[in-house]
């Protein structure tokens, strides 16, 4: 695989930390796996460090046949205590995708929450490129920084 990804929502005071894998060579992303959670009162460098691990854990797969993707979704429900996606999404809820490429390159990408900005919606779209926070380090004080800058700059 050319480049491993990771969901970072900032929600409440926690960060839920989802790695994404591919579906197919040319597939979706997907949340395949268990939620890392951590405080935002953790140190940088422990922010860092669970979003190289989410990292490490994003892979090709192939989805059984019959997979339910909702119930994958369950997982980052339950360990936000709330009963559905309109439920996670409403209170200042941000976003950040995360990507590492072959070439040492990790990107954060932040979003703005539709559900904040038009009332409605379902989920979270990306800025362009100029608000897009690129480092060539793997550190995880560096990776922690990144994130953080980033959700600073997401809506």
């Amino acid at each position: 695989m050319h480049q491993k990804s990771a969901s970072i929502y900032l929600r409440s005071g926690n960060l839920y930390i989802s790695p994404l894998s591919l579906v197919a060579p040319n597939g979706p992303w997907v949340r395949f796996g268990s939620p890392y959670v951590i405080n935002t009162d953790s140190s940088v460098e422990e922010i860092g460090i669970s979003i190289l691990e989410a990292l490490d854990k994003s892979q090709l797969i192939k989805l059984p046949e019959n997979f339910d993707l909702s119930e994958n979704d369950a997982l980052l429900y339950s360990v936000a205590a709330v009963k559905s996606w309109s439920a996670f999404e409403k209170p200042d809820t941000k976003y950040v995708s995360v990507t590492r490429y072959d070439d040492g390159r990790i990107q954060c990408v932040p979003s703005w929450n539709r559900y904040l900005k038009e009332g409605r919606g379902r989920g979270f779209l990306h800025f362009g490129p100029e608000k897009y926070v690129t480092i060539f380090s793997s550190s995880p004080k560096d990776v922690g920084e990144a994130v953080l800058e980033s959700l600073k700059r997401s809506e």
